[in-house]
């Protein structure tokens, strides 16, 4: 495998694009999971053939699903393209792989790219909010169910603060107000699916990723 990307390596840093194209299609069907494979690809991709380079992020967005760092920069690249509500859906993918992945030591960045797509959305009180829950997830367990409840109400239902308070009740093992905050969820989905196109646009819209389906409370 070495050998492999060195011999690509040169064959981009000698601007030999064809050759390099042609093995990457010939090598990544065999290491599929190699990332330096995928970074050669997006950097031959983004120089020689930028119109494809969505389709290298979806692929590593997903081949990477457990890598939030991948979704943040397909998010990233979709709202340089002024695609606001495809990057809002992708970042937000990306804060729940973090939860999901990292727990209490998820990145706060992801936060503060999504609080810059609200802002770009004109919704300050949903980027005020990102802006309050980064500073949450620094206290990590020391929370409350009544103080997260009464700043989601604070927050007017902010989808990012009932995703931290649904992983803390899970991790705490309150069923209860788990399943309480999953029907606010679903609500709060349900009212803004046509305002925030939900299940419409991004390329993981159908994606069944959530936390009630990869975590089990013991």
């Amino acid at each position: 495998i070495q050998a492999i990307l060195n011999q690509i390596k040169n064959e981009i840093s000698e601007k030999k694009y064809e050759l390099a194209f042609k093995d990457l299609d010939k090598f990544l069907p065999y290491f599929p999971d190699n990332e330096q494979l995928h970074k050669l690809l997006y950097i031959a991709t983004k120089t020689k053939n930028p119109r494809n380079l969505e389709n290298v992020l979806i692929d590593s967005a997903a081949v990477f699903k457990n890598d939030p760092k991948y979704s943040v920069e397909y998010g990233l690249y979709l709202f340089e393209k002024n695609k606001q509500f495809e990057a809002l859906s992708t970042l937000r993918r990306a804060f729940l792989v973090s939860i999901l992945t990292k727990g209490f030591d998820a990145d706060e960045e992801i936060l503060f790219f999504i609080r810059q797509v609200y802002y770009d959305l004109g919704r300050n009180q949903d980027a005020v909010a990102t802006s309050d829950l980064a500073g949450k997830i620094k206290n990590r367990q020391n929370q409350s169910y009544e103080e997260l409840n009464s700043l989601i109400k604070l927050h007017n239902n902010n989808r990012e603060f009932i995703i931290f308070t649904l992983f803390y009740l899970s991790e705490n093992g309150m069923k209860k107000e788990y399943e309480e905050i999953s029907e606010l969820l679903q609500k709060r989905d349900q009212t803004m699916q046509d305002k925030e196109y939900i299940d419409i646009l991004g390329a993981f819209s159908f994606e069944n990723l959530t936390l009630e389906t990869e975590r089990q409370f013991d």
